[in-house]
């Protein structure tokens, strides 16, 4: 018998960033437009004044035999050397260069947080997703 996944109370993916802290990653973003609620997800996008510039957040509650699989995926990619295991942020995370962010767990929560058009670099995205972690309960 398969239990239906109730999501947990999702945070407002806003407030897990501060707008000074998305411009130490894009100097020219601007104050997100508040996120519309959707059902066991968050998103808040900083964008900046060039096209497709942005710094965004997206939370989503999973129940936990998907992220199981998630992170199952994760550890064969960074086998594979497609992606970066990352320390001291959640649960466990990893740095996507193609996404050009780092994607994070903890609890019941996924994490992404990426910068668009804008050179980032592994170092300074985790230093982001680790602020974001930090403040998510």
């Amino acid at each position: 018998s398969t239990t239906e996944f109730v999501s947990p109370p999702v945070p407002d993916a806003c407030t897990l960033l501060t707008l000074a802290e998305a411009q130490g990653a894009l100097p020219s973003a601007k104050a997100p437009a508040p996120p519309k609620p959707e059902e066991g997800e968050s998103f808040c996008q900083f964008e900046g004044d060039g096209f497709g510039t942005s710094v965004s957040v997206l939370v989503k509650a999973v129940p936990e035999a998907s992220i199981e699989e998630l992170k199952k995926t994760d550890r064969a990619n960074i086998a594979g050397g497609s992606k970066q295991q990352v320390d001291g942020v959640g649960d466990f995370a990893v740095y996507d260069s193609t996404l050009d962010g780092v994607r994070y767990f903890k609890g019941p929560f996924v994490v992404e947080v990426s910068v668009a058009g804008a050179q980032s670099d592994q170092q300074s995205l985790t230093a982001l997703a680790k602020l974001t972690a930090d403040r998510l309960n």
